[in-house]
């Protein structure tokens, strides 16, 4: 299996907005191999990354409505829970099919921290049952130190049912470098009742740069080489990182990723080693503003017929540009959060007709910490609304238009700014000042609540 070609499909086609919609190439690329980077599904969160001296605003929530409801995109919510040292500490996670459909959970992730804030706990809860209220799937992983406050050892256990109870699985051991660096990591899986050497990666540093990593597995008593990856750098950045596997004991080169870093922009593309020459397979495009804030993704796939590149799928990204990722709780990297996120859209291509079609917009729900307050209207059914950001109309999916339907719209203090008939499932705003605004629309006996940013 082409481990880098499948960690970028991976990357430029999970949009979900948790770890910034198109998840990053560049945390996937550093798990290096698919096994590895199976073992950890979710990033590991320390107080160091998080905590925050005087924070204004905590992310709470976020709403993913599909657009485009004949595709295969749905609508989707994370709801999360943050302790004293704002670690993340609860991922509540739902979807429903579309506006007049109930969600129904997805997962749930816990962390559990100690009393200096080391990660010590993790859990995964999928597959909900509504038979039995609860998820059925059930992944652990717990996380040992050593007395220098190194990660040296982690154990996950699995449950495939809600009834049965946690079985060994996986354990890495980890081993360090003088300086620190994570040099040597072996994985054991558990067998019939004992762990067993499985496989282990070795790592090598020039200029505490990582330079190659190696991986092994244990097959008859003995650890085989398998493959490789080699990483290059143009000053402290990554240039290139190329993947080999050794056949027959012979090196053959199988995967590229090339980064260069132009101005306000980072391309990434990932190239096959085919005939003899590396041959584009997919690029990333970030663009950032001013504010190193990353504005919009795109990527593209390369077309064998044209030799050119052909887009494929685009999404764009709204700030409020005087809150900084210092004043923030969240979980969402800094990289994809330098300023407070407020809202993204995501658009791909249609395969039969060419066309840029809008398949989500995601909004993001931010506490005020200085009065505690987020004011939340509740109806029936979630309501689906665009354009959001909104500048001059807001338009409403409603399952009945020719039923008279009103609204009344609240501002982020709960004032209610605007209220009367909708007309056409539109309604035009007038001068209406940014922010954040709640609205509450009554279509018959039915009641629908939704949020909007206007810009």
């Amino acid at each position: 299996m082409r481990i880098l070609s499948t960690l970028l499909f991976v990357a430029l086609t999970f949009y979900l907005s948790a770890q910034s919609i198109l998840q990053d190439l560049d945390q996937s690329i550093a798990e290096s191999f698919e096994k590895h980077y199976d073992f950890y599904p979710s990033p590991i969160y320390s107080n160091a990354e998080n905590f925050k001296l005087n924070p204004v605003k905590r992310l709470d929530s976020l709403v993913s409505i599909a657009i485009d409801t004949g595709g295969f995109y749905s609508n989707f919510k994370f709801v999360y829970e943050y302790d004293a040292s704002y670690n993340t500490t609860v991922i509540n996670g739902y979807n429903s099919a579309n506006s007049m459909t109930p969600w129904v959970n997805s997962f749930r992730q816990e962390w559990v921290y100690d009393a200096s804030n080391k990660l010590i706990e993790y859990y995964l809860y999928n597959q909900w049952s509504p038979n039995t209220n609860a998820f059925e799937h059930v992944n652990r992983y717990v996380y040992n130190y050593n007395a220098s406050g190194q990660l040296v050892e982690i154990v996950n256990s699995t449950s495939y049912a809600s009834t049965q109870p946690l079985e060994n699985r996986i354990k890495e051991v980890r081993a360090y470098t003088v300086s620190g660096g994570l040099e040597e990591s072996i994985f054991f899986e558990w067998t019939n009742a004992q762990w067993e050497n499985d496989r282990k990666y070795i790592k090598t540093y020039s200029n505490n740069l990582l330079v190659l990593e190696e991986a092994y597995y244990h097959i008859n008593m003995n650890w085989v080489l398998n493959s490789k990856i080699e990483y290059s750098y143009t000053n402290t950045l990554v240039a290139t990182i190329v993947q080999s596997d050794l056949v027959n004991g012979a090196w053959e080169e199988i995967d590229k990723v090339e980064y260069l870093y132009p101005a306000a922009k980072q391309i990434i593309t990932l190239y096959d080693w085919k005939n003899n020459i590396w041959e584009p397979e997919i690029k990333l495009e970030k663009f950032f503003d001013s504010d190193s804030s990353k504005v919009a993704e795109v990527s593209s796939f390369w077309q064998l017929a044209s030799q050119s590149w052909g887009y494929y799928q685009r999404e764009q990204f709204a700030y409020d540009s005087n809150i900084p990722y210092s004043m923030l709780v969240t979980f969402l990297e800094e990289e994809d959060c330098r300023r407070q996120l407020l809202s993204s859209k995501f658009e791909s291509q249609d395969t039969i007709g060419g066309l840029q079609i809008l398949r989500t917009e995601t909004t993001y729900y931010w506490t005020d910490l200085a009065t505690n307050t987020e004011f939340v209207l509740d109806g029936n059914s979630l309501l689906a609304i665009h354009p959001n950001p909104a500048s001059s109309f807001l338009r409403f999916d409603l399952p009945n238009p020719l039923t008279l339907a009103t609204i009344q719209l609240y501002n982020a203090s709960g004032q209610l700014v605007i209220s009367q008939e909708l007309k056409g499932n539109t309604l035009k705003l007038n001068n209406l000042p940014s922010g954040f605004y709640s609205c509450l629309v009554q279509e018959g006996e039915n009641l629908y609540s939704g949020k909007v940013i206007v810009e």
